[in-house]
């Protein structure tokens, strides 16, 4: 549905701003989905470091 770039970008401008409800607002995204791409991405970062295998989360992640 929403294309893995776009995911990516939004997780990562939420661990740079204190308000995740403006951003998803801004972004035209409801703030549960953006915690739930959070919390994939933090998934994904622990499953790759315990393979240690240098994957990009975008790549894997279905739109």
């Amino acid at each position: 549905m929403y294309d893995p770039v776009f995911k990516t970008k939004a997780v990562q401008l939420s661990n740079e701003r204190t308000n995740t409800s403006e951003l998803a607002r801004e972004h035209g995204i409801k703030v549960i989905l953006l915690y739930k791409w959070h919390k994939e991405y933090e998934v994904f970062n622990m499953q790759v470091r315990n393979l240690q295998i240098p994957l990009n989360f975008m790549m894997l992640q279905k739109a």
